[in-house]
C-alpha cells in the first residue's frame, strides 16, 4: 500500500502474465502523474510480464513520477506553409525514425491544417515491432507551436516514454478527421538532414511498411521526433 508520505509497504500479489507496467495503476492515484516502472535501471516495456523477464519473488521495482528533459531531432530542412498535400480519415500517413544510439522516445511534430481549422489526430506508434493501441484527440490552432507544428509530447498526455535500441525502427503513423478538405502543410528534402545546424546525428530516416498515403523518408508529415538519450 502507498501510505500518506508516499512509501511503500507490504507486498503486492500479481500474476506470472501481468505485465510489470501494471505496477504503475496500484499507485496512479496517490500520485497525481504520470508514473514509470524500472527494473534492473530500464524503463519497463509495454510488452514485459512478469513471466517473460522471469521476475522472482522479492525483487524491487522502482516507480518514479517524473520527466524526461526532451529534445528535437528535424528531418526536414525546409516546411512548406503555402502548399499542401491531401491526408486521410481512413489510411494512414507514416515514416520510420531509426536512433543511432539508445534513445527514449517521448512523441514527434506533426505539421499544421492548410487552411488553420482544428481537427481530430489519430495517432500510433510500433517501436522495434511493438505497437500501441491507436490515440486520438482533439488539436486546436491554439495550441501551434512557433514553427508552424504541433508538438505531440507523451509526457503531457501521460503516455509512458518508449525506451527504444539503437538501430531499431520507430514507426509513427497518423490520420485526421476535418471538417473540410483534408489539406496539410508539409515538409520536404528529407534525404538532406545534414544541412540542418545544430542538432546530432541521432537518427536516420526510412520508408515505412505501415505507410498508406503520400508520407516518405523525402517529404510529408512529423516534421521531428521528440527524445531523450
Amino acid at each position: 500500500m502507498l501510505t500518506e508520505d508516499a512509501q511503500v509497504q507490504g507486498h503486492i500479489q500479481v500474476g506470472i502474465h501481468d505485465k510489470l507496467t501494471s505496477l504503475k495503476d496500484y499507485f496512479a492515484v496517490k500520485s497525481g502523474g504520470a508514473l514509470n516502472t524500472i527494473y534492473k535501471g530500464e524503463i519497463a516495456k509495454a510488452e514485459d510480464t512478469f513471466y517473460k523477464r522471469m521476475v522472482k519473488s522479492g525483487e524491487l521495482f522502482l516507480l518514479i513520477s517524473g520527466s524526461f528533459e526532451g529534445k528535437r531531432w528535424k528531418r526536414f530542412p525546409k516546411c512548406e506553409t503555402t502548399d499542401y498535400f491531401y491526408m486521410s480519415d481512413t489510411y494512414y500517413d507514416a515514416v520510420v525514425f531509426k536512433p543511432k544510439c539508445d534513445v527514449y522516445f517521448l512523441g514527434f511534430g506533426f505539421l499544421n491544417q492548410y487552411e488553420k481549422k482544428d481537427f481530430k489526430l489519430k495517432f500510433k506508434y510500433n517501436a522495434d515491432g511493438q505497437e500501441c493501441a491507436e490515440i486520438e484527440f482533439d488539436i486546436t490552432q491554439d495550441q501551434l507551436g512557433p514553427d508552424n507544428a504541433f508538438e505531440i509530447d507523451f509526457q503531457k498526455l501521460g503516455i509512458s516514454p518508449v525506451a527504444v535500441k539503437a538501430d531499431a525502427q520507430i514507426h509513427i503513423m497518423a490520420k485526421v478527421q476535418v471538417s473540410g478538405p483534408m489539406r496539410f502543410n508539409y515538409g520536404y528534402d528529407g534525404y538532406s538532414t545534414d544541412k540542418i545546424e545544430g542538432q546530432d546525428v541521432d537518427f536516420s530516416i526510412e520508408r515505412s511498411d505501415f505507410n498508406q498515403n503520400s508520407t516518405g523518408p523525402d517529404f510529408g508529415q512529423f516534421p521531428f521526433i521528440i527524445y531523450a538519450k
